[in-house]
């Protein structure tokens, strides 16, 4: 741990997707890799690129699920393209909710 670079901050954004997925083995007996696939796994992927720094952006689907939830609140809803979809999907930010 000594050897960890202290002068540069993780700055991650999380896309998070409700919904059906596979999980399991995929490969062969020579290379197994246990996984995630399907359309969840991927939306929640293609999430990710619209969060920004230290944020998390979630579907409707997940906003529709934690709706009366405590310590969270979303922002106003936005339209994104998400690629390989036809049409935009909406968006919203998770926010914690002030103390």
């Amino acid at each position: 741990m000594d050897n960890i670079d202290k002068t540069h901050v993780l700055q991650l954004g999380i896309g998070i997707h409700a919904g059906a997925a596979l999980i399991g083995n995929i490969g062969s007996e020579q290379h197994l890799d246990y996984s995630v696939i399907g359309e969840t796994v991927n939306l929640a992927a293609r999430l990710c690129g619209y969060a920004e720094p230290m944020s998390i952006v979630v579907s409707e689907v997940v906003r529709d699920a934690a709706i009366g939830a405590e310590g969270f609140i979303f922002t106003a809803p936005c339209q994104v393209p998400i690629r390989g979809l036809k049409h935009p999907i909406t968006v919203y930010n998770l926010q914690q909710r002030p103390h």
